[in-house]
């Protein structure tokens, strides 16, 4: 009798589970929906191009031929490795430098020339000449289909990425030659691939447009310590770069994530196939031992299967169904407010320019410090045991979102300096002196002073005694270090990243003596080791 009773009241507290957040899931998206948000993917996608507008196959076709027929990749000289804290090797300068040959099943670190690094680029000529000329054109629509839900495949993207290195490679070819119209052409069309995927409504395509956008900045930086460019050309190049809306469009991602996490959750109340996917797609521990279990020959082996997999078992059998009937909906909600926190956040990011604005003005007047404390963020990532039970997907789903918005937000800082340090050239050129400031350069380069989305202020700058300039953001702390490019304390040995710098500072070429220098250093540190 007292099992029946515990049985009911069971029943009764799950079926009161069910009903309460099923009505409060409902009036939580009605209110939303009251102030404008959209839940539905047809409200999210945007009307398909005109096919004679569309790059997609052509682009795809002509890259493709393009890791087929080269070695290009990895005969790369060195982009934007910084030898020491600032400062990088401008590639052009280079006579030799080592990269990798494919032979013989392997790679083999080999040194590479001007010579043979270009021989090896004639091979993709044609496809090259292709890509540059799909990408003229105005839009790019993989014809995605959103209603797929989490199992939704997007090959595309790894030929994109596999377009950007060329691109980059043929650039460096032109400006070591000191062919800049034709570096240029390279150059414009690498911006153009990142541009690609601006309304690709999927967060890992905008991950893929970041790894593409920094191939294109590290190019970008080696063309700008080029001698001889004109100021047509920089205006051409400065046009390329300066529509790119990198924090704008991973917010409008972020929203189809959302409406596409809607979806997936109606299916998984109605399959556990889906929630198998779902848990495949976020690699929880819950997936460990689900599936479909090995033959068994005799009753023994069958007690050994259930006991080896007895917790997975319980999952499979108990747990999901209870999970599907009464708790789906809790997730949801919790995934759902989840994503509009972080929505909401990368809305003020992209109106106030500014990484601050991630959190709200409330949390900004109490404390106006970036968090950076491991133990604060783990006691808000506490949860107890009956939220585990029923946030099976939630916590992690928000959590592979939440740094694409920061991601976005280092690529528009690296756009705003960009854009800065050709507008400063160009001034050069029109008044045959350096910028005072970046206010001089409004309105007759820059409709407005570029500004740092770390922090929402404009860019620093200041002319140094040497007659060059100091051209920095102050970096993901918030703080201003003076335009210090040394790592940050935790960061001592990893000289080589510019965001890993105090501020992030306009970086200049290394001479060839603090480049053998450097060298020494790493040699003599590696020994030691």
């Amino acid at each position: 009798m007292g099992a029946l009773a515990l049985v009911g009241l069971l029943a009764v507290f799950l079926a009161e589970e069910h009903y309460r957040e099923k009505w409060e899931l409902e009036r939580w998206k009605r209110e939303m929906e009251a102030k404008g948000e959209k839940f539905r993917i047809e409200d999210l996608i945007q009307p398909p191009p005109a096919a004679e507008d569309n790059s997609f196959f052509d682009l795809l076709q002509a890259g493709s031929q393009l890791g087929a027929n080269s070695q290009v990749s990895l005969m790369m000289p060195p982009g934007m490795r910084l030898e020491i804290p600032g400062k990088f090797t401008l590639a052009s300068t280079l006579t030799e430098w080592q990269g990798s040959q494919f032979a013989g099943g392997q790679n083999r670190t080999t040194n590479f020339n001007w010579k043979s690094f270009a021989e090896e680029l004639e091979k993709i000529a044609d496809p090259l000449s292709e890509v540059r000329e799909a990408l003229k054109k105005p839009a790019f629509d993989a014809n995605i289909d959103y209603r797929m839900g989490f199992n939704l495949l997007v090959p595309h993207l790894a030929g994109m990425k596999g377009i950007a290195l060329p691109l980059s490679a043929a650039t460096l070819k032109e400006l070591h030659a000191n062919n800049l119209e034709a570096a240029l052409e390279n150059l414009e069309a690498l911006v153009a691939l990142s541009r690609c995927l601006k309304e690709e409504r999927l967060v890992i395509s905008q991950l893929v447009r970041y790894a593409i956008s920094a191939i294109a900045f590290n190019t970008t930086v080696q063309a700008l310590h080029t001698p001889g460019w004109n100021d047509s050309q920089l205006a051409s190049l400065q046009a390329a770069w300066r529509p790119l809306d990198f924090v704008g469009d991973v917010g409008r991602s972020v929203e189809m994530e959302r409406a596409m996490g809607i979806l997936t959750f109606e299916r998984s109340r109605r399959s556990a196939k889906e929630v198998s996917d779902m848990l495949s797609t976020y690699g929880s521990g819950f997936n460990a031992g689900i599936g479909t279990a090995p033959p068994l020959s005799s009753p023994g082996e069958m007690i050994v299967y259930v006991i080896e997999n007895f917790s997975d078992l319980c999952r499979k059998a108990i747990y999901i169904p209870v999970w599907q009937f009464a708790w789906t909906r809790h997730d949801e909600l919790n995934y759902l407010k989840l994503i509009q926190d972080l929505s909401e956040a990368s809305r003020r990011a992209a109106a106030e320019k500014s990484r601050l604005a991630m959190t709200t003005k409330t949390a900004r007047d109490a404390d106006h410090s970036f968090e950076t404390s491991t133990e604060q963020k783990r006691e808000k990532s506490k949860i107890n045991f009956y939220d585990r039970m029923r946030f099976l997907f939630s916590p992690m789903a928000g959590s592979s979102l939440s740094g694409s918005v920061d991601h976005a937000l280092r690529c528009a800082t690296q756009r705003e300096l960009l854009v800065a340090a050709i507008a400063l050239k160009r001034y050069e050129l029109h008044h045959g002196k350096p910028a005072t400031s970046l206010a001089v350069l409004v309105p007759e380069i820059l409709s407005e002073v570029p500004r740092d989305f770390m922090n929402g202020e404009p860019l620093r700058y200041r002319l140094a005694s040497d007659g060059d300039f100091v051209l920095y953001s102050v970096g993901t702390d918030g703080r201003d270090d003076g335009g210090d490019p040394n790592p940050l304390p935790g960061l001592s040995g990893a000289i080589h990243r510019l965001w890993n710098g105090r501020d992030i500072v306009w970086p200049k070429p290394a001479t060839p003596e603090e480049i053998a220098a450097a060298r020494s250093q790493e040699r003599r540190s590696s020994t030691e080791r």
